[in-house]
């Protein structure tokens, strides 16, 4: 072996290493940190040319969106250190996210929106948040209704179980030309403001749904970069290891040089791997989101987080689009890039071109084993098919081995199914008291709010239009088929708001019933204590101090009476009312009495919550004085026998 090659191999894991580790003082110069940028990103793009040249090349270096991801790493590298230079003392975060986020991913949104139709996605959650809001009524007005416009969008050949082909395309025109998502594709155009404004007000109309996109989207961005800082600082771990036990055996006394030799070569090939590893795991940063990559494999220990809501990923781009954390570019398309792989067309091959699901490549000899391994309709084939979230998949030649049900669906039909069950909540509260298992309940919970959306969805506007006959006739006709559908739909909207309003007065009402139950428990106490008040007192001759049998606690009553009564009552515990009563104290005992003559109303009920969820028996004292208090204690605590202890 060269005897210079671990000196070399040393000096470029140094490089490497002092790349990812600069001086700290520079994170606090904005000028020094730009220059910083300028150099990752220099070299980035030196080892893309120079060794992966079927990578990509990198075309927005041509774009301001370079000047753009370098402002976001600007503005971002504080937030993530705040976030995660405790959970990695020995990482420069700041140089971690700049790296990760240098402009080497082998995809981007515009190759992603090409794939896997990011703004259809995001057309279906807004109109998803508009259903379910008061305002779609006024929102249906920003949609563009021209013919000619509608009959300019390509649709793939998809078909949604909730929403109209048409409002999908008005949907997607306000997207593409009123958000400001273009500015994240290569070949996107600025805003136009006309559609801008309509995009905006209606973005404003469901305002909480957006933001819940947004968070969700930044909180996906944030964990994603968790798990790939700890996937690096694991690998930066195993090259030091790998430095130190080279360095070792290179300077041990060994008697048989061969043997020197062979085990100092077999490690610095391992050396070498690991550093090389190491590069290609900052330079591919975006191979998660392409499962199809040939590097796919440098991630695959990684421990990434569950993707929640894909559509709502998907939606964050469209309004998020001008914030820095969009502009995270390697970490962000990651995140979108996985998101997309959950959306029932993932992969499908229907969407982006003209496929239908009868002509993708499924694999029917698969299918046809399936068929021959179940044939008859028993337990464990309906729980095998339908209740697993993931299926085996017939997509031949699919990189991944197994299909969520959303996924099954559009294979099995082409139809997008809902997201939610919309109108027909009350459907799953009366399967409740059907005699069914849960997944039974779950399973045809799904099946009626597939049949309920298919069977309430809006027509296409092209649907109801007239192309033969006569001309006024048939602009009569399209006039009155609009205000037909005008008509429809308001009153579709009417059902839905009070379908809302009738749910929330049922919790209303659920709330005000237990609110009753509650206040009627009281009563019925109260009424006991009165009663028992009116009876003739019965006299008990207590020899005092007396000895309670069963734990209890006194609360409430002057200092005056607690200072009378304590003296009369042993193995008895006492909170004044000056005091917050303790729930653990409460819970320790078997019988808890209210002096109610000094006792503020917020400590009365905390008593009563306690006492009432841990069915504790509760006892009024019905007199001022600290003597007969003393004595209805006595008669009360020796009429029955102290509770065992297990």
């Amino acid at each position: 072996m060269n005897p210079t090659y671990f000196e070399e191999l040393q000096n470029r894991i140094q490089t490497i290493k002092s790349s990812l580790s600069p001086d700290p003082a520079i994170f606090g110069d904005q000028e020094k940190l730009s220059c910083y940028i300028d150099e990752v990103f220099e070299r980035t793009a030196s080892l893309i040319s120079g060794i992966d040249r079927h990578t990509t090349a990198l075309s927005d270096r041509e774009y301001r969106a370079l000047k753009r991801r370098k402002k976001a790493l600007i503005n971002l590298c504080s937030e993530a250190e705040k976030r995660f230079a405790k959970a990695y003392p020995t990482l420069s975060v700041p140089a971690q996210l700049i790296h990760l986020n240098a402009p080497c991913t082998p995809l981007s949104f515009d190759e992603l929106n090409r794939r896997y139709d990011i703004e259809l996605a995001a057309a279906i959650y807004l109109l998803d948040a508009l259903y379910d809001s008061e305002g779609y009524e006024d929102a249906a007005q920003l949609f563009p209704t021209s013919r000619e416009e509608l009959s300019k969008v390509y649709l793939p050949t998809v078909s949604d179980a909730v929403h109209s082909d048409d409002e999908l395309r008005a949907m997607l025109i306000l997207i593409r030309k009123g958000s400001c998502l273009g500015a994240l594709l290569n070949d996107g155009e600025p805003a136009d403001l006309p559609y801008k404004e309509q995009f905006d007000a209606l973005t404003a109309i469901i305002g909480d749904a957006v933001a819940a996109a947004q968070e969700q989207f930044i909180c996906a961005l944030w964990a994603f970069t968790d798990a790939v800082l700890n996937a690096a600082n694991d690998r930066l771990d195993d090259l030091d290891k790998a430095i130190q036990h080279a360095s070792a055996i290179r300077t041990a006394p060994f008697s048989d040089a061969a043997v020197t030799s062979s085990e100092l070569s077999e490690c610095m090939n391992e050396l070498e791997e690991k550093t090389d590893h190491l590069e290609r795991f900052y330079r591919l940063i975006g191979t998660p989101a392409e499962a199809e990559h040939p590097d796919a494999d440098l991630y695959s220990d990684v421990a990434f987080p569950e993707i929640g809501d894909p559509y709502a990923l998907c939606c964050a781009l469209t309004t998020l689009s001008d914030d820095d954390h969009v502009w995270l570019y390697n970490l962000s398309c990651c995140v979108i890039g996985c998101a997309c792989q959950l959306l029932p067309w993932a992969g499908m091959g229907a969407v982006g071109d003209d496929n239908s699901p009868e002509e993708m490549d499924v694999d029917y000899e698969y299918l046809a084993s399936l068929i021959e391994k179940t044939p008859g309709w028993d337990d464990n084939r309906t729980n095998a098919l339908f209740y697993q979230k993931l299926l085996p998949s017939p997509l031949a030649g699919y990189p991944r081995k197994r299909i969520s049900i959303s996924q099954l669906t559009f294979l099995s039909s082409g139809l997008i199914p809902p997201r939610r069950g919309g109108s027909i909540n009350y459907t799953r509260a009366l399967l409740h008291e059907a005699d069914l298992s849960e997944e039974q309940r779950e399973l045809l919970y799904e099946y009626f709010a597939l049949a309920y959306a298919i069977n309430h969805k809006e027509p296409d506007y092209s649907a109801l239009e007239e192309d033969d006959g006569d001309d006024t006739a048939a602009e009569d006709s399209a006039a009155e088929n609009k205000l037909l559908r005008a008509e429809v739909k308001r009153l579709k909207h009417s059902i839905h708001q009070f379908d809302r309003r009738n749910k929330e007065t049922e919790k209303q009402l659920s709330h005000a019933n237990k609110k009753l139950d509650a206040l009627n428990l009281e009563l019925a106490e109260l009424r006991t204590m009165i009663r028992e008040a009116q009876e003739d007192d019965e006299r008990v001759t207590v020899s005092f101090p007396y000895t309670a049998k069963k734990r209890s606690v006194i609360i409430g009553g002057h200092d005056s009476w607690l200072k009378a009564i304590r003296p009369l009552l042993e193995n008895v515990r006492y909170i004044s009312s000056s005091e917050q009563p303790n729930p653990n104290l409460i819970l320790g005992s078997e019988v808890v009495w209210l002096q109610t003559n000094a006792m503020g109303h917020s400590g009365y009920y905390k008593v009563m919550d306690v006492a009432r969820r841990n069915r504790i028996k509760v006892c009024y004292f019905r007199y001022s004085s600290a003597e007969k208090c003393a004595e209805q204690f006595a008669l009360e605590d020796s009429a029955e026998p102290a509770e065992t202890e297990e």
